[in-house]
């Protein structure tokens, strides 16, 4: 598996998803993920409503340390790692969710209705991109259609793939940070999500690391030389 010496990556999330049940984010229950947590996520609090993410949530226990962590309510657990907490090894996303499968577990929850992992990566070189057919694979960028007058101020596409058990969303393209002015500043978004829906607790880390797996694929197949380049090879 091919290893770079920096990334473009700006976030690395994963949600689980499992039936409601009103007792996990109780005081018996949230002993226990407290427990668990105590060493990779410290501080904890609960907020009885909150806006994040740009979305409001009720009911939210936040288990943090530094730029990552973990929001639990009572019928989903996502796992954050922001820019400044994006690990360079995979093993240490997995340490994590080894910690959420034993909690879950602990507090009796065998089954979920979601597990998904996302990488969004935001290329944006600190040199001016030329051609973005150097950097990304040429299937995704040549999508842009436009007139002899007009100026792209957006342009997204998002594709859809199933792989064995997997599911895939894959977005991709110029996002424009400043829309809906003209697009002025280079950068390419490379956004990959993959699901699976009903499984067994136990199967999070395996699951993981096989996610893992399809979106380093699918990654490999969506960059150019020029990026790989940028980035730096190590193996």
């Amino acid at each position: 598996m091919v290893k770079y010496e920096r990334n473009y990556l700006t976030e690395v999330s994963m949600k689980i998803e499992f039936e409601k049940d009103p007792r996990i984010i109780e005081e018996d229950c949230i002993k226990v993920f407290k427990e668990i947590f105590a060493e990779e996520f410290a501080s904890t609090g609960f907020e009885k409503s909150i806006f994040k993410n740009g979305q409001f949530y009720n009911n939210l226990w936040v288990f943090q340390k530094r730029d990552k962590e973990i929001n639990l309510r009572d019928s989903s657990l996502e796992l954050i790692y922001d820019i400044g907490a994006i690990p360079k090894d995979f093993n240490e996303v997995i340490n994590d969710v080894t910690l959420i499968r034993e909690a879950l577990i602990e507090n009796c929850i065998g089954e979920t209705k979601y597990m998904g992992l996302r990488y969004i990566n935001e290329i944006n070189p600190s040199i001016k991109v030329e051609d973005w057919n150097e950097w990304i694979n040429p299937d995704l960028v040549n999508l842009n259609f436009k007139t002899e007058n007009s100026k792209l101020i957006r342009g997204m596409s998002k594709y859809e793939y199933e792989i064995d058990n997997f599911n895939i969303n894959f977005q991709f393209g110029q996002y424009n940070i400043n829309y809906p002015s003209p697009i002025i500043h280079d950068n390419f978004i490379l956004d990959y999500e993959v699901y699976i829906n009903y499984e067994e607790t136990m199967y999070l880390k395996k699951h993981a690391r096989e996610m893992h797996e399809i979106i380093t694929e699918f990654f490999e197949k969506s960059i150019g030389d020029k990026l790989r380049e940028n980035m730096g090879i190590i193996e």
